[in-house]
């Protein structure tokens, strides 16, 4: 577990005991430390707040998966949906129809361009009013959901993260983003691997603080069931995703992971992509403690990985109330953290989160986020397309010149702080 002392900036972000600038603001930072607080906490049933926003039209079903999951327990949540033309029901689904709303009023869609979906958002005014309504500037974060394959998730999503904090909304940037499968089109991989550099990177500005990546080939494979039994594919599988990692089991929290420990560390060191492994569901009786139902989750990424390049790693854990006198927090920890030096060994942070569900079952699901692994040879197809798309480009070369740019300086980045890992030489 990362611990220690944090520095604050003169703004009073977070930073890392080694930081001499802010990874938020950019300031620099004065020798004033502080302790890390201790957040074991009695069981208490505290959320944080989320303003989630599906764009276009794969974006938007998630959304609509995410709704029917959490329509229950969304007092500290808010719900917007964007797209580039008019959907029907079978898009959006159980959303209340003010939910989602259409930008460009001539617009009948992107076209799988990322370029006319950046134009849509820039050229809209209303986007901005849309956020502020749904309260994107009074909560801890905002979660964006998108396909990189279309028009709205690499175009406009880049743009509109680009935006927040002239728009005065200042908490987290996260975004769970697809990659297109490997039998679909160069043209959704150039878009993909467009996408992804101006996620990480937008006019020379970190854009996001946390990018949950999702392989669709992966995606297609993955087939699960929820605690009660019911199949769980596709869309229901990612809107599971998000549901554990911003919310907590309906019979209280005893350690959580909040939004500064999900961004301190990535925005200070640049490094801001995570695979998600997924199990829910996993009977103790069965798997018969943590360690199993890690593996479980571990054999099946939704992104691929290289776990011997990891850096950072997230467990959000949900187990049944009836398990909690057998399964301690204390407990829990240790076997996670025995799990993650063997399988996990150059990780230089790692948080765990416990929270409990009102049941007698003995049924336990888990999220882990694994990030900051070496990711060039896994977005090597999106590469190849970018490639043989780039020749016929309209894109003005200088443009596509920072998009390149800006992967080969986050590369670049990874190898370095992984060298420095091997060798023992990277501190937190």
């Amino acid at each position: 577990m990362s611990n220690g002392n944090v520095k604050f900036c003169p703004e009073g972000h977070p930073n890392p005991p080694y930081a001499n600038y802010c990874g938020i603001c950019g300031k620099k930072i004065e020798v004033i430390t502080q302790p890390i607080k201790e957040q074991i906490t009695p069981i208490e049933k505290i959320e944080p707040e989320y303003c989630i926003v599906g764009l276009g039209s794969t974006g938007i079903k998630i959304l609509s998966n995410l709704w029917k999951r959490m329509k229950k327990r969304s007092e500290h949540l808010s719900f917007l949906g964007i797209d580039s033309e008019a959907l029907s029901e079978d898009v959006y689904g159980a959303l209340p129809p003010n939910i989602i709303h259409k930008i460009g009023k001539r617009s009948r869609g992107t076209g799988h361009s990322w370029k006319v979906g950046e134009r849509l958002a820039s050229e809209d005014p209303s986007i901005k009013d849309l956020l502020i309504q749904a309260k994107a500037d009074k909560v801890d974060a905002v979660f964006f959901i998108c396909s990189l394959g279309g028009g709205m998730g690499s175009g406009a999503a880049p743009y509109i993260l680009s935006m927040l904090q002239d728009w005065g909304i200042r908490g987290g940037r996260f975004i769970l983003a697809i990659m297109p499968a490997d039998n679909e089109s160069d043209q959704l991989h150039f878009n993909a691997y467009c996408g992804l550099s101006r996620l990480i990177k937008y006019k020379l500005r970190f854009n996001s603080d946390f990018i949950i990546l999702v392989n669709n080939t992966n995606l297609e494979y993955y087939k699960t069931v929820d605690r009660y039994g019911r199949e769980i594919i596709g869309n229901e599988v990612l809107a599971a995703i998000i549901d554990m990692m911003i919310s907590i089991g309906d019979a209280g929290v005893h350690k959580r992971i909040n939004v500064s420990d999900l961004t301190m560390y990535e925005r200070t060191m640049g490094v801001f992509h995570f695979s998600p492994c997924i199990a829910l569901g996993h009977s103790m009786r069965i798997y018969n403690g943590l360690t199993k139902v890690l593996e479980s989750a571990f054999a099946r990424p939704l992104m691929p990985i290289d776990p011997n390049s990891a850096i950072f790693t997230y467990l959000f854990l949900q187990i049944s109330e009836s398990l909690k006198e057998k399964m301690s927090y204390e407990e829990l920890l240790s076997e996670f953290e025995t799990w993650r030096q063997y399988n996990l060994p150059l990780t230089i942070a790692s948080y765990f989160s416990l929270s409990y569900t009102k049941d007698q079952m003995d049924k336990m699901d888990l999220l882990l986020l694994i990030g900051g692994y070496l990711f060039e040879p896994f977005i090597k197809r999106s590469y190849d397309g970018y490639q043989r798309v780039k020749s016929a480009s309209t894109q003005p070369p200088e443009e596509l010149k920072i998009i390149e740019d800006t992967l080969k300086e986050y590369t670049q980045n990874l190898n370095s702080i992984h060298q420095k890992a091997k060798k023992g030489s990277y501190q937190i």
